[in-house]
């Protein structure tokens, strides 16, 4: 197998988290402007779902 092939192979893992990936989007930029905010269940939500993206990244890197 080529390293293009392994590399190719381990990106498309990441479709594994595309659901947990989709629902940080929007927390990005709009939270940080005047008068948009995140309600606490929002947070709660956002922090869970980026504890989710670190477990399986740090578990594909092997840490």
């Amino acid at each position: 197998m080529s390293v293009s092939v392994e590399i190719e192979e381990w990106v498309n893992t990441f479709e594994l988290i595309h659901d947990v990936l989709d629902s940080l989007e929007g927390y990005d930029v709009a939270i940080r402007y005047p008068g948009e905010m995140a309600t606490v269940e929002d947070s709660h939500e956002a922090i869970t779902a980026m504890k989710e993206v670190r477990r399986f990244v740090r578990n594909r890197l092997g840490i």
